[in-house]
């Protein structure tokens, strides 16, 4: 088959003409314009509407475009008309198809004979025939198939404006459409299907470079094409770098390719934005995102305005463009990162949460490695907590609650995704915030939910909007949807009205102890209460705020003592050293305990203003059980019955004896080192300090035992 050469189907210019390209590795490939052979199809209208198509020209381009359209074949050069500018005539086989053998046979071409005339004349004479004799296509005698045969296509701006189009389609919804037309990388001219609107496409979410402005052809005098000058050239080719590549790329993968977009917006040009799909490549086949593989192979750059408009998809592209920075591909080729505040992580772990600081951070007990890491909630910012400087932000006390009833003591899969340094106040040191994707693990009857959305879509923080270069949630549109929604009803922080107000009466801090005094008779008679263990001031004292009360006290179990915790000189008071498996003490509440709901039943009150009696820790899942805090603690080694205490004078006093002589012979923390005969030494003097106080006449009433430590 001599003077037959191989090359790809780039362009249908019409049912009768294509442009193949030859085969290169990368940027533009040499290419050839070829009419086929004694055969001519209908002409399309020009788009400024001064022609119309001839019947079945859509047709005719539509049948050989959907054929050949990015599939390689064997073509020919037959003969070259000079009187026509050189024009190539050919033959085009696709495996052992003519092409125009098929066209014609159904109908959408006709026969041309000449001077010079295709090698297989004989076989487009007797297609002819056939479709001539079935009145296919152009042969058809059917008044409504030939009323059919031309479309209707919308002319001028009124039909084809971008806003039009979205009115018509809807914007976010998924439209059919022929590039007929690629501008640049990131620019292309479609025709929507199945109204035939022409409109000229922005690729959503990224820019690629500028071909540059053409410069008009110079004329001759007499009217004709001049030959180019010297600045006409350069004019034309003033494309910036990679320009053509990007071109070369999104020609080779949409150009007169049936692509599905998603409409995503208009911007103050009227231009159509818009997510483009294209025709996967074989063998894998599917669509691939336009965007994607321009980013990708460093032809085009993330642009924040215009990837805000995206449906989905964005953090993807933000994604690639990291990687072909790192990679110095294309236009990233001396690229250098600017010094930044932020890193990136990628470890993930699961485990507990034991406290929540804010509506944007969380303290999470590591299962595997049994350490506290505090998580900032990626891409989101909640009203700031109240500090020793500064009262609380509206909504931040409503932000910390709800996520406290929905997170403490739950398990959660933690994703960390970038960090972020933060300068000192004064004289503080600058801090590390490490931020992450964290994720509810479903109890029963549950799916698992992420917690930024939670609280974006309550209202309760807002999406952080992120220079181009920053690092991201991997959910950030997800974020941006819930926000879009609590705006549209008003929730939390975009309402206009104001938080309920938060009014607690604080008994708990030192000095206190005369205005605590005043709530015990109401405690004493109330019996159960309910409450929240706001902190943990040692292994068995707690501050609890009892909403129904409107306050905040001190509260330890009565009967019982942790190890004292180490305390630095003050108030004039030296510094004490604290007792063994003190620290173990307070993790062991702070994790059973902290910022749990609970249910306190008041007995007494101690000198120092703290409040005895029994509490016990709600479940935070409904696998949990309600815990007794002192007998978890004698159980576990790190608390023991006050010296001199009576365990029937004590709410569930046999059941911590109990407790207390098994920690004792399992040699458990603070029981280390005990020996029975520690025991017999403590009853002889508990025996003698009991002989002293009766001839003193010392006494003690129910649940007494200091709250001190």
């Amino acid at each position: 088959m001599a003077g037959w050469l191989r090359g790809t189907v780039k362009e249908v210019v019409s049912g009768d003409t294509v442009v193949i390209a030859g085969a290169v590795k990368s940027g533009p490939a040499p290419e050839k314009r070829l009419t086929l052979s004694s055969i001519i199809a209908p002409k399309l209208g020009k788009r400024d509407g001064t022609s119309k198509d001839e019947p079945f020209a859509w047709q005719s381009r539509e049948f050989l475009r959907s054929r050949v359209i990015g599939q390689q074949v064997v073509f020919k050069v037959d003969y070259v008309v000079e009187q026509l500018q050189g024009r190539e005539f050919g033959s085009v086989f696709l495996g052992q198809e003519n092409m125009a053998v098929s066209i014609v046979a159904a109908g959408l071409a006709k026969v041309r004979t000449g001077q010079q005339n295709s090698p297989y004349i004989e076989n487009l004479k007797k297609a002819e025939e056939q479709a001539q004799a079935a009145h296919v296509g152009l042969w058809t005698k059917d008044p409504a198939a030939q009323a059919a045969a031309v479309r209707n296509v919308p002319i001028g701006e009124e039909g084809n404006s971008a806003n039009a189009i979205i009115a018509a389609v809807g914007k976010g919804k998924p439209v059919t459409g022929i590039v007929e037309q690629v501008a640049n990388g990131g620019m292309l001219r479609i025709t929507l299907l199945p109204d035939y609107h022409q409109a000229t496409v922005v690729v959503s979410g990224v820019q690629a470079p500028s071909m540059g402005r053409r410069a008009a052809p110079p004329t001759a005098a007499d009217g004709g094409p001049a030959a180019p000058s010297a600045a006409t050239i350069a004019a034309a080719s003033n494309a910036e770098p990679y320009a053509v590549e990007a071109k070369a790329l999104a020609e080779s993968r949409a150009l007169h390719r049936e692509v599905r977009l998603v409409l995503e917006g208009v911007d103050k040009f009227n231009n159509l934005f818009a997510t483009v799909l294209v025709p996967g490549a074989p063998p894998a086949g599917g669509e691939d995102s336009l965007a994607e593989l321009l980013v990708r192979a460093g032809y085009a750059k993330c642009v924040e305005w215009s990837l805000n408009m995206m449906v989905s998809g964005s953090q993807k592209l933000r994604d690639l463009e990291r990687t072909a920075k790192a990679e110095k591909r294309a236009i990233w080729t001396n690229y250098v990162a600017p010094p930044s505040t932020q890193g990136k992580l990628s470890d993930a772990f699961t485990g507990k949460v034991v406290e929540v600081a804010s509506g944007d951070c969380v303290v999470i007990k590591d299962a595997a490695t049994g350490v506290e890491r505090r998580v900032q909630l990626s891409s989101i910012r909640a009203p700031r907590p109240a500090t020793r400087d500064r009262a609380a932000e509206p909504w931040a006390t409503d932000a910390k609650e709800f996520l406290r009833k929905r997170l403490v003591g739950r398990e959660v899969e933690v994703k960390m995704e970038y960090t972020r340094k933060v300068p000192g106040m004064g004289e503080e040191a600058e801090r590390l915030l490490a931020f992450g994707n964290v994720e509810t693990v479903p109890d029963k009857g549950e799916e698992k939910q992420n917690v930024g959305e939670m609280v974006v879509a309550r209202g309760f923080a807002t999406v952080i909007k992120h220079r181009s270069d920053e690092e991201r949630s991997g959910v950030y549109e997800k974020l941006v949807e819930c926000e879009d929604i609590a705006k549209a009803a008003k929730r939390g922080v975009h309402s206009a009205k104001e938080p309920a107000a938060n009014r607690i009466n604080d008994v708990s801090t030192p000095g206190n102890a005369a205005k605590a005094k005043q709530y015990l008779p109401f405690f004493q008679r109330a019996g159960k209460m309910l409450g929240v263990v706001e902190y943990v001031l040692s292994g068995h004292r707690l501050k609890v705020t009892i909403p129904k009360e409107g306050v905040t006290i001190v509260f330890a179990p009565s009967g019982i003592k942790t190890p004292q915790r180490a305390q630095g000189a003050q108030h004039g008071k030296p510094a004490v050293g604290g007792e063994p498996f003190a620290d173990e003490a307070v993790a062991f509440t702070r994790e059973a305990a902290l910022q749990h709901d609970c249910e306190l039943n008041v007995e007494t009150m101690d000198r120092g203003g703290t409040f005895l009696g029994s509490i016990t820790i709600s479940p935070a899942t409904s696998a949990g059980r309600p815990l007794d805090l002192a007998l978890a603690l004698v159980k576990a080694g790190l608390a023991r019955i006050q010296p001199g205490m009576e365990p029937s004078r004590l709410t569930n006093g046999t059941a911590l004896a109990d407790a207390q002589r098994a920690a004792k012979e399992a040699r458990l923390k603070i029981w280390a080192s005990w020996t029975p005969e520690q025991d017999k030494v403590e009853d002889e003097d508990e025996e003698e300090a009991g002989a002293g106080g009766a001839a003193t006449g010392g006494g003690g009433g129910r649940g007494g035992g200091g709250g001190g430590g």
